[in-house]
């Protein structure tokens, strides 16, 4: 959720599997392509290229976004996204009542390029710019009903410092949204983009290796906040990996009181098979959990 005034709220809404599982406490991890949504710093030291599909569905919409992600040796690594919010469908009825005439089609989308470089061994730099349409749209006998479609653009950066020494910590902190007012066909005023700053610093735990070498162990912790630096929730998560094959992942997001998030816990698993990786998230937490329809994520990803 977000204050009353901003525009474009679908801009909050997660994307990725693993990133939803661990709370979204990841702007300090490496988390493939869902960093382009998170914290685009996040993507200057993958090595191999990704191709991905996040999906996620709640009872108030469907969400399905396609990323490809390419590193260039030297220069740094590329990013390119296109993200659809899908609201359901309105049936049109005519003056005198049904059968419906038509469907109206509210329907949102962003697409995105990101770029992510490393500077020396303990610094990485992120950048994103997205181009984001508010539409509506309307199929069979629509002669008496505007098609709408505002469009506008938007920037995220990023940045993640690696510290020294014998503890494997990274700090890390993004600027997502941030853009000029949006201009919605049904209002008088323009809107604020929501924009969101976000804090958190992750850990990978050295001393499981000891007794299990096997397994990795990543924690993190986060915060989130607007530009006036009202907090809207701390996050934490953390994930266990065995071989690199399977992973489990946990969550909590606690809302500070501000009603600007939605607090509970997060779950999901994560299977790879070769360069194939399947990985799903649920969030019980939010008017889908109460209306009995926890929100569900999906991410399918290919790594060459």
């Amino acid at each position: 959720d977000a204050p009353a005034g901003e525009g474009a709220l679908f801009l909050l809404l997660p994307v990725g599997a693993r990133a939803v599982a661990a709370g979204g406490a990841v702007v300090a991890a490496s988390e493939g392509s869902e960093s382009i949504w998170w914290n685009p710093a996040s993507l200057a030291r993958q090595a191999s290229g990704e191709v991905a599909i996040h999906h996620a569905q709640t009872i108030a919409v469907t969400s399905d976004a396609l990323a490809g992600v390419i590193p260039v040796a030297g220069v740094g690594v590329f990013g390119l996204a296109a993200h659809l919010v899908d609201l359901g469908e309105q049936e049109i009825l005519p003056p005198e009542g049904p059968p419906a005439i038509g469907k109206l089609l509210p329907r949102n989308v962003v697409v995105s390029a990101t770029f992510a470089r490393r500077l020396g061994r303990r610094l990485d730099l992120g950048a994103t710019y997205k181009v984001l349409q508010v539409r509506s749209d309307c199929s069979g006998q629509c002669s008496g009903v505007p098609v709408e479609a505002t469009t506008s653009s938007a920037v995220d950066v990023g940045a993640r410092v690696h510290l020294g020494g014998p503890a494997p910590v990274v700090l890390g902190v993004s600027l997502r949204n941030a853009g000029p007012d949006i201009e919605l066909e049904d209002r008088t005023e323009s809107d604020p983009l929501p924009t969101r700053w976000q804090a958190g610093i992750g850990y990978a735990v050295p001393t499981v290796g000891r007794y299990a070498r096997d397994l990795t162990v990543h924690v993190g912790a986060d915060l989130v906040a607007n530009l006036d630096s009202r907090l809207d929730s701390y996050r934490v998560g953390g994930e266990v990996d065995w071989q690199g094959k399977v992973a489990l992942r946990g969550g909590y997001v606690f809302d500070t009181g501000s009603g600007t998030s939605e607090e509970g816990p997060t779950v999901g698993l994560g299977v790879v098979a070769g360069r194939l990786a399947v990985d799903i998230a649920r969030e019980f937490q939010g008017l889908s959990v109460d209306a009995g329809q926890p929100p569900t994520y999906v991410t399918l990803r290919f790594r060459f």
